[in-house]
Formats: C-alpha cells, sequence, structure tokens
C-alpha cells in the first residue's frame, strides 16, 4: 500500500516557497514546524539523498527508508531530494565529462616507451604467448617463466592479437583494470551510501595520482586492485541483501569469483587480503557461522 500510495504525485494543501526550495506541510500542522525544522528545534535522526536517482530509484529507497525509520522509531528524518540522473542538468555534463575523462584515460597509454624491467618484461612474455599460440605456458625470451600467474598475459596476448603489439596494447589491461575500478567504487557507493557518495569516491580515486599512474604503467598491480575492490564492493552489497536471499547469493558469488581473479593476476595475496578481511569483519560484528 505505501509503494502504490507513493507511486502518485504528492498533492499538497499547503505549498510554500522559500528560493530555490520547496516545503510541504501537511494539512493541520501549523507553518512554524517548518521554520522550527530549519532551524534545528529538532535533531534529524535519519536521513535519506535522492541526488542522482530515476524516478523509479528513488521510489524504492523511499519506501525501504520509511520502513526503517518507522522500525527504528526515528520520528524526525529528512528526504533530501535534488537533480535526477535523467535530469538534462545533470545528464548532459556527466556524459561530456565521462566521454572527457575516458579519452584521456586511454588516450594517453602510448605517450613513453615501455619502461624497463617489468613493463618490458610483460609485454614480451604476453607478445610471444600471442605468437606462439602457447596459453599454457609463459615464456621471456623462449624461457619458460612462472613467477606470476598468467591473468595479465592471457589479456594482453589477445589484445596483441587484435590491435597489434605496440605500447597503447601493452598497457590496455592495467588502463581498462583501472577505468573499471573507478566504476566499481561508482556503483558500490551509491548502492551502499547514495549516489553523491558514489560520484564522490569515483572522483577522488579518479584524480588520485598514484592510482592514475598505476593504471598507465604495464604492471599486475593494477589488474590485483580491481579485483580486489570487486570482492569488497561484492561483499558489502551482498550484506546488505536479506540473508539467504538470492540477491546475497549472487554478490557473494562475484566476490569469490573476484578473488579467484586477483589470484590469477599476482597470486595467493589476492585470495589473503579478502579472506583476511572476512574474518575480521566475522569477528568484528561476532558473527562467526559458516
Amino acid at each position: 500500500v505505501l509503494k502504490e500510495a507513493l507511486s502518485d504525485p504528492l498533492e499538497s494543501a499547503d505549498e510554500f516557497e522559500t528560493s530555490d526550495t520547496s516545503v510541504f506541510i501537511r494539512p493541520g500542522l501549523p507553518k512554524n514546524v517548518a521554520r522550527r525544522l530549519r532551524n534545528g528545534y529538532w535533531s534529524v535522526r535519519y536521513e535519506l539523498d535522492l541526488h542522482g536517482h530515476t524516478t523509479d530509484q528513488a521510489r524504492s529507497e523511499l519506501v525501504e527508508f520509511i520502513h526503517r525509520a518507522r522500525n527504528n522509531g526515528e520520528r524526525c528524518v529528512r528526504i533530501i531530494h535534488g537533480k535526477g540522473l535523467r535530469s538534462p542538468a545533470f545528464r548532459w555534463p556527466f556524459w561530456i565529462l565521462l566521454g572527457v575523462f575516458t579519452l584521456i584515460w586511454f588516450g594517453t597509454l602510448d605517450h613513453r616507451h615501455l619502461a624497463k624491467p617489468d613493463e618490458g618484461r610483460y609485454a614480451e612474455i604476453s607478445r610471444e604467448m600471442a605468437i606462439t599460440g602457447d596459453w599454457i605456458t609463459p615464456r621471456l625470451n623462449g624461457i619458460k617463466y612462472f613467477e606470476k600467474p598468467p591473468m595479465q598475459y592471457w589479456v594482453t596476448a589477445l589484445a596483441f592479437q587484435i590491435f597489434g603489439a605496440n605500447e597503447w596494447t601493452a598497457r590496455l589491461w592495467t588502463a581498462i583494470s583501472g577505468f573499471l575500478g573507478i566504476a566499481v567504487v561508482w556503483f558500490a557507493g551509491s548502492r551502499l551510501f547514495g549516489v553523491r557518495a558514489g560520484l564522490l569516491g569515483a572522483r577522488f580515486l579518479a584524480t588520485n595520482l598514484y592510482y592514475v599512474a598505476l593504471g598507465h604503467i604495464n604492471t599486475l598491480d593494477m589488474g590485483l586492485t580491481f579485483f580486489l575492490t570487486l570482492s569488497l564492493a561484492a561483499f558489502l552489497l551482498a550484506q546488505k541483501e536479506s540473508p539467504g536471499s538470492t540477491p546475497e547469493r549472487n554478490w557473494m558469488l562475484i566476490a569469490w569469483s573476484a578473488a579467484a581473479g586477483a589470484v590469477l593476476s599476482k597470486g595467493l595475496i589476492g585470495v589473503v587480503i579478502p579472506s583476511a578481511t572476512l574474518v575480521i569483519y566475522s569477528l568484528l560484528n561476532r558473527d562467526l557461522a559458516p
């Protein structure tokens, strides 16, 4: 019933404007209620920020928010409404900024030669894999090389076959990993803490000089970072779902799959870090159930 009621346009018998803010007062309440709220007479105990949400997302979040507030006994809550993702004022600047960022991110991969020793080593292993067609045994100058797992060799060798062997292609996987890592932070942050938090997290990560540098250097670290980020984000999203539900199970499958990708990127550290995080989380929450 509540969800159906929220799907209808809001009708109010008492509405007034203060600058760019719309204030709605339920019939029967005095107007000084809104003034007292603005002046901090009552303490806001619970808040929901709807900035950047679509109509359906905002409606779903609002229903869940009201239920949580009522179950927790909160009597004074704040719901922040702003420009949505479909608003032209938000949509066009966002897509223009994203396009420029993508162009700069991927367009600068070949601005310098491969650095010794790591970039040249990993590029050569991938090149030999693409030439020999042996996707099982990595080789460096014809010598078997088992020091690192093969994930990045596989992807880069495939890129060499498609785009040719050059500096841009050699760094493509690290650039894709870094770019996707920013997207994961945006998505997880938006789902867990609101769209504004997701956008801020993605912006801070995209402007971090160390992160940007790793995303443009042909090493194994950015692939590892991406899979660890995805594993942690999926785990946190699973905790938001109902225990035993299908969404929780799907998110946990993604979390463990991402941990496997981290192992294939740089070895056992890819499972040690997620496992240690899970153990610490379980201890802090006193949840030792399997």
